[in-house]
């Protein structure tokens, strides 16, 4: 009996070390494969990569969306059998220009008289083209900073693409504004004439507004002797 008991312990013993074994092996199994996988830091750049992807992909997106609505126009009017359809679209965005005028012209006139009439109004947008005039040329010596264009407003730094868009598109912005503040220095006839027109007016009419925004008056279709649309 004794014999059988301590033979039964051995046995006992012996089938805990196989287990424990068997445990062990499945746990360095475990850590082996953990260990094979790539590093991927908790601090990683995974969001840096996902953002940097989406801006990218909305730049293609807006560039994409231009050329479509772009040939789409073309497409429309090269494919048009007669001048009907481009005669059209003339009257179309004329309705609109005008509408917007009109919309426009009710904020402008009471801008006016809060200013104190027409040739106050004058003198401020004289002033206001002088001033233009020195901001351009001051800003014509400075260097040009693109740094803004290199990084979100999360201070990540964006794709190089990205970076190209946003730089054309200052550099776009800041001719304009230089083609504005520095006119030539005898501009065209048909400017200096409504220029002096506008000099001579002592009211502030529909037509006076659109000469002031160099809005040619046949073009939008207003007819400054009748004050009228045609």
């Amino acid at each position: 009996m004794p014999t059988s008991g301590l033979e039964f312990l051995e046995a006992q013993e012996s089938e805990h070390h196989l287990s424990m074994s068997a445990v062990k092996r499945k746990r360095a199994e475990i850590a082996t494969n953990r260990l094979s996988k790539p590093f991927r830091s908790p601090l990683g750049t995974g969001r840096k990569t996902s953002s940097a992807t989406t801006t990218s992909l909305d730049v293609t997106i807006r560039k994409t969306k231009n050329d479509i609505d772009t040939l789409k126009q073309a497409h429309a009017l090269s494919t048009s059998s007669t001048d009907a359809d481009l005669e059209a679209l003339i009257d179309k965005w004329r309705l609109a220009s005008q509408a917007i005028a009109e919309e426009l012209f009710g904020t402008v006139k009471e801008k006016v008289c809060r200013m104190g009439g027409v040739a106050a109004w004058r003198e401020a947008e004289r002033s206001k083209r002088d001033r233009m005039k020195d901001w351009g040329a001051e800003d014509a010596v400075q260097d040009d900073d693109d740094a803004d264009c290199e990084f979100d407003e999360e201070g990540e730094e964006l794709p190089e693409d990205e970076q190209e868009y946003r730089k054309a598109m200052k550099r776009q912005a800041r001719e304009e504004m230089q083609a504005a503040a520095d006119p030539p220095d005898e501009p065209p006839p048909e400017e200096a004439a409504a220029e002096d027109v506008i000099q001579e007016e002592d009211s502030f009419t529909m037509g006076t507004m659109l000469r002031s925004m160099r809005v040619e008056l046949d073009l939008i279709g207003w007819d400054a002797e009748g004050e009228r649309w045609v």
